[in-house]
């Protein structure tokens, strides 16, 4: 995923650490959650002092965040997710929206991946996607021809023995 990063513009590069910011936020308000919930059970289990089970609910929390809190999954995770927004062509960053400049940039990434894609087809390409479009057409539009069908067989079937 290094490779792609640095193939991000800005934009994307921004995108992506947003998205890997507000995953690392989830992680810790998790966690967060969690040191409270096991100080309280651990507090009125009595078992230790309050300071003690302050310490053993930190040590049981720092397993969990270095267990969850994982910076190269969590960014391969938000790389893939700007990739695919930008397939979908969908920006969910509500900032760009606001910022006319960055508007502009990301229009202008999208309009680059266009022409890199038409460029890729180029016109042999094109025009062989152009003709399976016209023959699936054309298939859409033959008639439907009822089946077959096959006259009963002469067979007759006995349910019993026959005398003669």
């Amino acid at each position: 995923m290094d490779t792609t990063l640095g193939r991000l513009t800005i934009d994307e590069k921004e995108r992506v650490m947003l998205k890997m910011q507000r995953a690392i936020r989830g992680i810790t308000a998790d966690v967060d959650q969690l040191f409270v919930r096991l100080q309280r059970e651990m507090d009125a289990l009595a078992v230790f002092d309050s300071a003690a089970n302050q310490l053993r609910a930190q040590t049981l929390c720092l397993v969990e965040l270095e267990k969850r809190c994982r910076l190269d999954k969590i960014r391969d995770d938000a790389v893939r997710e700007v990739l695919a927004e930008n397939r979908e062509g969908v920006l969910k960053d509500s900032a760009s929206d606001k910022d006319p400049g960055r508007r502009r940039g990301s229009s202008r990434a999208l309009l680059q991946m266009e022409g890199k894609l038409k460029h890729a087809l180029g016109p042999t390409r094109r025009r062989d996607v152009a003709g399976s479009d016209q023959q699936q057409q054309q298939r859409q539009r033959a008639p439907l021809h009822a089946p077959r069908h096959e006259p009963p067989s002469a067979t007759v079937a006995t349910t019993g023995p026959t005398t003669s």
